[in-house]
């Protein structure tokens, strides 16, 4: 599933991971508060994937001096929200 854009016919979703990731980097301090404050965001504005060839899910690492995100977001099935998850790498770890 995926969503739309607003603005585009039958759009509903406001928020691309280009303009969450904007958004964090004009907001947050922290790695933590960038993850939630994009995941808060997109739950309740609607997140929508680049396009059918790089799919609608994104993946992106979110880092500080202190530490190290993964967040995950797809667009909800109704088109109109996000699913999103993250997970702290831990000290001495590695994602990929």
């Amino acid at each position: 599933f995926g969503a739309i854009p607003l603005g585009a016919p039958n759009g509903t979703a406001l928020l691309s991971i280009d303009e969450l990731t904007h958004i964090a980097m004009e907001r947050a301090s922290t790695a933590l508060e960038a993850v939630e404050l994009m995941g808060r965001l997109a739950v309740e504005y609607g997140f929508y994937g680049a396009g059918e060839f790089e799919g609608t899910a994104e993946s992106l690492g979110v880092t500080d001096p202190d530490e190290a995100w993964i967040f995950h977001i797809l667009p909800d099935p109704t088109g109109t929200s996000a699913i999103w998850a993250a997970q702290r790498v831990p000290e001495n770890g590695l994602a990929v």
